[in-house]
């Protein structure tokens, strides 16, 4: 017959075991979480340095009509009759319809003196 020091032995000998197998089972999960941080980080901050870099390098293009309008009466004042420049009335357009430089497109050349 087994005596019972053997057999306590033997519990506290699988229960080391088990709670050892627990503990690294947990550090190994605890080293893929880090890891998997780590590498989520590494991934954020080069992106968000390339984002920066992109932004960095963007023109900003942003004319209303009235500042195309103010250039255009500098350039080419006309104040008898209270009369515009043709490409105060194209410009006037092109943002009424949605059509011309303002969509992409090249504005059509006017009839009168271009």
């Amino acid at each position: 017959m087994l005596s019972p020091w053997l057999i306590v032995a033997a519990l506290l000998a699988v229960a080391g075991a088990g709670y050892t197998g627990f503990e690294l089972g947990r550090d190994v999960e605890l080293a893929t979480q880090y890891r998997e941080n780590d590498a989520a980080t590494k991934a954020g901050t080069a992106a968000a340095e390339a984002a920066a870099r992109a932004i960095s390098g963007l023109k900003v293009n942003h004319v209303t009509i009235r500042q195309r309008t103010d250039t255009i009466t500098r350039e080419v004042p006309v104040y008898r009759d209270c009369v515009h420049d043709d490409r105060v009335f194209d410009a006037i357009n092109e943002a009424r319809t949605g059509q011309g430089a303002a969509a992409g497109q090249l504005p059509a050349a006017s009839a009168a003196g271009r």
